[in-house]
């Protein structure tokens, strides 16, 4: 492994990424895409409040209440919308981690069978 200048060994973190190779953007992509979706997931919850809302404001004569099926597809939409980044940050983290778990597979072999031709983590110009 490559250690910090500051002569510490890296973060375990760090020591993933390494094995991640060329893959590791896929591990922050998956990051960004899971956060973005947690915050998507929230929209629905807001526009099921603007209907109660609405509901609550006009009541008893509730023709006045205008914006109940806008609000409503909008919860669906962005429900749909949130579920999809989703998914995309998880092919993302999983791509991410079956080649980290290969990387590592290899250099545990080459450290098995005594083939240790690099320090660690070079093997990932060869598989990535």
């Amino acid at each position: 492994m490559k250690e910090k200048k500051s002569g510490r060994s890296p973060s375990a973190f760090g020591r993933l990424m390494e094995y991640a190779g060329r893959f590791r953007v896929l591990t922050y992509l998956s990051l960004i895409l899971s956060a973005l979706s947690s915050v998507l997931a929230l929209v629905p919850f807001i526009c099921l409040w603007r209907i109660i809302r609405e509901v609550l404001e006009v009541q008893p004569d509730f023709s006045l209440a205008t914006g109940i099926v806008r609000n409503g597809w909008m919860a669906v939409v962005f429900a749909v919308l949130a579920w999809l980044v989703y998914v995309s940050a998880l092919v993302c983290s999983h791509g991410s981690a079956f080649r980290t778990a290969a990387n590592m597979k290899k250099v545990l072999m080459r450290h098995i069978s005594g083939q240790n031709r690099s320090s660690g983590c070079d093997l990932y110009r060869e598989t990535g």
